[in-house]
């Protein structure tokens, strides 16, 4: 969500639909791939569970080019 709008509560609409929707279709987990430039506190809020987090050097052993990227699931049917 765009900064000027977050909030307002429209991500977290955007999640529990997402997620309302899943279920609806009979999808019971799920899996999503992000990096250190979103906000990955709203997912670790929302109940999803950090799997793993990997840093990458665009140059490596340049720390000015690293960033570090994360793998989140949750399971729906708990």
């Amino acid at each position: 969500v765009n900064g000027k709008y977050r909030g307002l509560g429209l991500g977290q609409k955007l999640y529990n639909n997402f997620c309302e929707y899943l279920q609806k279709n009979g999808v019971s987990s799920f899996y999503l791939y992000t990096d250190d430039s979103s906000d990955y506190g709203f997912y670790e809020h929302n109940g999803l569970e950090k799997l793993v987090e990997k840093r990458f050097y665009w140059d490596k052993g340049n720390e000015e080019t690293v960033e570090t990227y994360y793998l989140y699931g949750r399971n729906l049917a708990e």
